[in-house]
């Protein structure tokens, strides 16, 4: 009830082996990882449950999430053919094609398997949230609120439904109403460092951006390193004109997300305010290149064009730092959306087929090949999905936790991160 993630896995550790390789205790294992957002061990754990007893349903619902916020879409897809097989009338099978169709930004068909999933078990708390997170991937936040509230009235102690009204409030500017959810959250789960950076989102808002730096710096204390937090304090820092402080943290978050294109910006902001006119345009420089969205390209030009016209020289790059070992979050905002992760566990699935599935029609009961559904006279067509293609970063945030650097704040309007956050669903699932 704690969500003390490490004491429960020291606990975990000390049972007999026989009864640590159960699939009930394994599932506890994967569920601490899940939490603290060490999402390829919680990938890890996960497949062994999954190989030793193929049969068993619980706990899928959050290995198809773990894969989610690892962007394995081929993995991801192959565990939703392999599901199909099972029993139908579970709702965690409906979740895993929900997430395997989110992940393919098919939003509106992850819905309908969310639907799906609370059709089975009305009482499933989690399929609530998933396709909340879903409408507000759609800015359908009049349908959100309502699969949130559901979740809290089946378990009041959930506390992504908490988050997830936070987050719809946040974005629609109302603080107050924000702050009190994410205070909800943080009732029930004070180790989540995602809930900490909102809040501080949240009161450096209301205009306390002291205690808003007390939250990120909790947040950034924790393990693995939260990109998130350290660039949110950053950002305070810049607020309050500590500048040597926020150039601290934000080479912090490069170390992290070397290719994220807010980092650079606002390095060169914060070097531009230490007189370092050479460094901040080799950072503006960076951020123009790494920009993927023209609206921010106005903001980084102007940063550019007033160095320009000082006739300032961009200084030679700093020597890149050797990487020795990954650790961290789950996701990287570099080209490889996986260069930071730990490192991969799954075995190569096979090559990723379709996923036919028959929308419109009755739930087909377990037997039924979930390869391909005849297409019958009369009947509505099947919907196939190619599952496990590769994509481009998400710009939504969902999970448990927040992945890594992404959806870091922009400031000003000028650069938003992709993650699972910015732009889209938010971030804990």
């Amino acid at each position: 009830h704690g969500y003390d993630g490490n004491q429960t896995l020291q606990l975990l550790g000390q049972l007999p082996r026989r009864h640590y390789e159960t699939g009930y205790v394994l599932h506890l294992v994967g569920l601490c990882h899940f939490e603290a957002a060490r999402y390829a061990k919680a990938e890890e754990v996960f497949q062994r449950i999954w190989q030793a007893e193929p049969q068993r349903m619980e706990g899928l619902e959050i290995y198809s999430t773990v894969l989610w916020h690892l962007r394995k879409d081929v993995a991801l897809g192959y565990l939703a053919q392999q599901v199909l097989q099972g029993n139908r009338q579970r709702p965690e099978v409906w979740c895993v094609v929900g997430n395997s169709f989110s992940s393919q930004k098919e939003h509106e068909t992850a819905i309908k398997f969310f639907k799906r999933a609370i059709d089975v078990d009305p009482s499933f708390a989690y399929a609530y949230t998933l396709c909340g997170h879903e409408f507000v991937t759609n800015e359908k936040y009049h349908k959100a609120i309502p699969m949130f509230e559901q979740a809290l009235s089946i378990d009041a102690r959930h506390y992504n439904a908490w988050w997830g009204l936070g987050n719809i409030y946040h974005r629609q500017e109302e603080h107050e109403n924000a702050k009190y959810h994410f205070l909800k959250a943080l009732e029930i789960n004070r180790n989540n460092s995602v809930l900490r950076c909102y809040l501080g989102m949240v009161l450096d808002a209301l205009g306390n951006p002291l205690l808003a730096l007390e939250h990120f710096d909790r947040a950034s204390q924790g393990d693995p390193p939260d990109g998130m937090a350290f660039f949110c304090k950053a950002r305070v820092l810049m607020s309050l004109e500590r500048y040597e402080e926020a150039l601290v943290d934000l080479k912090r978050v490069r170390s992290l997300a070397p290719k994220e294109a807010s980092v650079h910006f606002e390095m060169g902001k914060v070097y531009e305010q230490l007189g370092c006119d050479g460094d901040a345009l080799r950072h503006f420089n960076l951020a123009m290149d790494l920009s993927r969205d023209s609206k921010d390209d106005n903001a980084i030009r102007t940063h550019i064009e007033k160095l320009k016209a000082l006739g300032v020289e961009p200084e030679l790059p700093e020597p890149a730092p050797v990487r020795r070992g990954h650790s961290g979050r789950g996701v990287s905002r570099a080209d490889d959306p996986q260069q930071l992760l730990p490192g991969r566990h799954l075995a190569a699935p096979p090559p990723p087929p379709l996923v036919h599935v028959q929308l419109g029609t009755p739930v087909a009961m377990s037997g039924t090949s979930p390869h391909v559904q005849h297409n019958h006279v009369g009947a509505s067509p099947v919907r196939a999905v190619p599952v496990g293609l590769p994509r481009t970063p998400s710009a939504v945030a969902r999970g448990n936790v927040y992945t890594g650097v992404t959806g870091l704040p922009a400031s000003g309007g000028a650069i938003a991160v992709a993650g699972r956050w910015s732009g889209g669903a938010g971030g804990l699932a």
